[in-house]
């Protein structure tokens, strides 16, 4: 079975790419939250959106489409 990979055609405003590099760290969603300065549950919105956005379901799919995607190095 082949993995046919797209071209990237999602792109991440600041706040999401901001929340993608912290995940990819490891960190809480609360960490994350307190970091940025938001409210957990705008922080829960945005990485609700974030997930829709790149077609993933969970921290860890989610970071390795940054992967894929070259928005994580």
């Amino acid at each position: 079975m082949e993995i046919k990979e797209k071209k990237r055609t999602t792109t991440l405003n600041k706040r999401e790419l901001i929340i993608l590099k912290y995940i990819a760290k490891g960190y809480s969603n609360a960490e994350i939250s307190e970091f940025m300065e938001l409210a957990y549950s705008t922080f829960c919105a945005a990485l609700n959106s974030l997930y829709l956005k790149t077609d993933t379901i969970n921290r860890a799919t989610l970071v390795a489409w940054g992967f894929r995607n070259n928005y994580l190095k």
